[in-house]
């Protein structure tokens, strides 16, 4: 991990960490984040082609809570089969 001797973090836990990463994203407004990270012409594209098949389909998809579920309820059935 890189250090930066202004800032030390290491004293936050994990979670504390993690609040304040997403703090500082979302301090950066959209033409901040643009010109930071820079979509290429296939990114770009790909993400218009995803949300024109959502606005298609309409279909939001699963919750997480529901797919996470799902997820470890095939892992316990493997674990009795294994």
């Amino acid at each position: 991990m890189r250090r930066n001797p202004d800032f030390d973090f290491r004293h936050l836990d994990a979670p504390a960490r993690v609040r304040l990463a997403l703090d500082l994203w979302e301090s950066l407004d959209a033409a901040e984040r643009e010109a930071a990270f820079p979509l290429t012409e296939a990114q770009a594209a790909e993400l218009d082609r995803r949300v024109a098949e959502m606005d298609r389909d309409g279909d939001p998809g699963r919750p997480w809570d529901e797919v996470r579920e799902s997820i470890r309820a095939e892992a316990r059935l493997r674990q009795r089969g294994a």
